[in-house]
């Protein structure tokens, strides 16, 4: 559906961002977390008043007609939104930047949460750099001043709409115990590690348990290494990830819905410069 795939580019633009920023990948996977859980809660969540808060509208039309940094010649049509401010609008009328707010203040939380967090401005602008690449950086200006003040607001709407909960379990532990205990090589290893970072970005990481997620990294990375092989027999046995609780039916979605996320080109354009 349209709407996964809104999602998916705005998880790999918070992790895109986060790399940008430096930040330790528990921290960016922390950010994603909270992203996804985030739009669940909106979407079920009987309370108009969070739902209400999580929309990009702005607070008033007098920020909708402020002077544009990117666009200040005087000649411009009145009807035509510079970047800043396809930033702000509705998500109805910006898809592509339907969840720059969120994004940017999952990521900004997610440092203060666990670590190597960063200011505000420094996530911004990243974040903005990330949705337009073509821009130059935010200027100390009262837009940004603006964008910023709705940034820290979203942060507060998503403490509350989560209930203050920011713990998010993470499937890196579980690869490196899983790897160890198969003894799978470091290239498998490697490459679990990377179709993790991979699943994040998508559905997985709410529909899967950590374990799962790291069990069928494994699985998935010893299909594309086959000349690798673990040193370990366990991995022989065809239901050897049966011993890390994860069983085919969940194996066969994990691939499926992580291909799909691979396979396709308007995600994998983003990471492109990587």
């Amino acid at each position: 559906p349209e709407q996964e795939h809104l999602v998916c580019v705005a998880s790999v633009n918070i992790r895109e961002s986060g790399r940008f920023l430096l930040m330790p990948v528990t921290t960016i996977a922390t950010a994603l977390g909270l992203f996804r859980r985030f739009l669940r809660v909106v979407e079920e969540h009987p309370d108009p008043h969070i739902a209400a808060l999580s929309s990009d509208q702005p607070p008033s039309t007098a920020h909708q007609q402020a002077p544009s940094r990117v666009c200040s010649s005087s000649s411009s049509s009145s009807s035509t939104s510079t970047p800043v401010e396809t930033l702000t609008d509705d998500a109805e009328s910006s898809p592509t930047a339907r969840f720059f707010l969120s994004s940017a203040a999952c990521l900004f939380l997610a440092g203060k949460a666990v670590e190597g967090g960063r200011s505000a401005r420094d996530v911004l602008n990243c974040v903005y750099h990330v949705f337009l690449p073509e821009q130059p950086p935010l200027d100390i200006s009262e837009q940004y001043h603006q964008l910023k003040d709705r940034m820290l607001a979203r942060e507060q709407v998503i403490l509350r709409a989560l209930a203050f909960n920011l713990y998010v379990p993470h499937p890196y532990v579980h690869v490196l115990q899983y790897a160890y205990a198969i003894g799978a090589t470091w290239e498998l290893s490697q490459l679990a590690w990377v179709l993790c970072n991979e699943a994040l970005c998508t559905s997985l990481q709410e529909a899967m348990f950590p374990h799962c997620i790291a069990a069928s990294a494994l699985a998935m990375a010893a299909k594309r290494l086959p000349t690798t092989p673990p040193q370990h027999d366990a991995m022989h046995d065809p239901h050897w990830h049966h011993s890390f609780d994860t069983d085919d039916a969940q194996l066969e979605h994990f691939e499926v819905v992580l291909s799909a996320f691979l396979d396709d080109p308007r995600l994998q354009r983003l990471v492109r410069a990587e």
